[in-house]
């Protein structure tokens, strides 16, 4: 039986046997990582939908979670309970007027200020701690090209509030804007060598002066560059080995309490997280296709708020998990 999946804005057509036998052949770990807590709530008006994108804010211990089916941002405390959720609106790209948005992604710098990637408009909205929305931010006006047809796709924030911004449309490209939300330069963009830049990007995580992207259809699948966009390696296949993914839809960037670097990748058909070494060797993997609590169902966000604690999002299963890192 066929499986229709809307996935970041794409309709996948699945055959869920041949993903989840993909996700059964791997050998999980069941000491990589333990659930500690759950939830379901999309702080309003009952359950989640279709939530998506997450993004832990360090300084205020809060979990951000675009979601998209609800079509608000949802804000939870770390033990997820709900302290705030709003509808996003955006504005309509015929008539002008402000419409209900399908919020993809969100981060949050230093301020508060949050940054809205909604899957209804080409812009980044901007907005302050309560929602409400004080700017916009145009790739194609950071280019100084409004001819460009382009539109955010991708976000991502470091710990010193630079951005980085990945367009799609009529160039495909990562964007490294400072703390003002002004272009420092264009860092990342496809070409016909599409193995040491990018073709298209599915996810993208900053940290420690790092940049990892995961692609769509190219392989290797996750590749890895400086925050100058200087290509530093890939590795990841599209084959059936522990080592390849499906459709990596979202990553980390973690280093733990030695210094050792490696990332944690969302394989959503597979139906897990998987820890991949620099050197893209499996570290180990964790989840497993099911409902009951430590099993995943199409997961479709990541982010790691510290201290070995990660927090998983899944469109299907709709709900948040959390999991300690052993």
């Amino acid at each position: 039986m066929l499986l229709l999946l809307r996935l970041s804005g794409i309709l996948l057509m699945l055959l869920p046997a041949v993903a989840l036998a993909q996700g059964a052949a791997l050998k999980m770990d069941p000491d990589a990582a333990i659930f500690t807590a759950m939830t379901y709530d999309n702080g309003a008006d009952g359950s989640l939908s279709s939530p998506g994108f997450a993004f832990f804010d360090k300084r205020a211990g809060e979990l951000f979670v675009a979601a998209t089916g609800n079509r608000r941002i949802v804000i939870y405390d770390f033990d997820l309970i709900p302290k705030f959720a709003f509808r996003h609106f955006v504005r309509d790209r015929k008539g002008g007027r402000m419409v209900l948005g399908e919020p993809k992604a969100v981060v949050v710098n230093s301020q508060g200020d949050m940054l809205v990637i909604d899957n209804l408009a080409d812009y980044v909205d901007i907005l302050d701690f309560r929602g409400k929305s004080f700017q916009q931010l145009y790739p194609n006006r950071l280019l100084g090209d409004t001819t460009l047809k382009i539109k955010a796709d991708l976000i991502a924030i470091d710990d010193n509030d630079n951005v980085y911004l990945a367009v799609v449309g009529d160039i495909t490209a990562v964007l490294a804007l400072d703390r003002d939300l002004n272009l420092k330069r264009r860092i990342i963009e496809r070409t016909a060598d599409s193995t040491t830049v990018i073709g298209g990007p599915l996810a993208m995580a900053v940290s420690d002066s790092l940049i990892l992207l995961t692609e769509f259809r190219e392989a290797p699948v996750l590749k890895l560059f400086d925050t100058t966009g200087r290509y530093l390696g890939g590795f990841g296949g599209r084959e059936i080995a522990k080592e390849d993914f499906s459709m990596a839809v979202a990553a980390t960037i973690y280093r733990d309490s030695t210094g050792s670097l490696s990332f944690f990748v969302v394989d959503a058909l597979r139906q897990v997280i998987k820890r991949v070494a620099v050197d893209g060797s499996l570290i180990a993997s964790f989840g497993g296709y099911g409902r009951y609590p430590g099993a995943l169902s199409y997961p479709s966000g990541l982010a790691y708020a510290g201290n070995g604690q990660f927090f998983v999002v899944e469109r299907v299963g709709a709900r948040i998990q959390r999991f300690s890192i052993r």
